[in-house]
C-alpha cells in the first residue's frame, strides 16, 4: 500500500469513527463537527501497549507482540501507568496491610 493510499483509507476511518459517534460532515449551511480527538495509527500502539500491561500479560510476551528489540522500549515508552492499575496497586498493598495486622502505630514495630 502506497504512503497515500494509506493516508486516504486512515482519513476515511477517522471520518467513519467520527459520524459513528455523533459527529457531522461539513456542509454549506455548518461546519464539521467532530466529537473524537484526531489520533495516529501509532497512537494504537501505545494503547495496545497498555492494554497488554493492564491485562497483566508478561512484559516479555508484550515485547513480543510489539515487536520491540529490548523490554525498556517496550516499558519506558509505550506502556503508560493507568488509574486501573494504580487502584489495582493501591488495592493490593491495603489487602496486604490487612492481611499483616498493621495497626500503623509505632508500637507494633517492637
Amino acid at each position: 500500500m502506497t504512503d497515500s493510499a494509506f493516508s486516504s483509507a486512515w482519513h476515511s476511518y477517522m471520518n467513519h469513527l467520527n459520524l459513528m459517534y455523533g459527529g457531522k460532515n461539513a456542509s454549506r449551511s455548518r461546519p464539521k463537527i467532530e466529537v473524537i480527538k484526531p489520533f495516529t495509527p501509532h497512537m494504537l500502539r501505545h494503547t495496545y501497549a497498555t492494554m497488554l500491561y493492564d491485562a497483566g500479560v508478561d512484559i516479555k510476551s508484550a515485547q513480543k507482540f510489539l515487536g520491540h528489540a529490548n523490554i525498556e522500549m517496550t516499558l519506558s515508552v509505550y506502556t503508560h501507568l493507568t488509574k486501573f492499575k494504580i487502584d489495582s496497586a493501591i488495592e493490593s498493598l491495603n489487602t496486604h496491610i490487612a492481611e499483616m495486622g498493621y495497626s500503623g502505630s509505632a508500637e507494633d514495630d517492637d
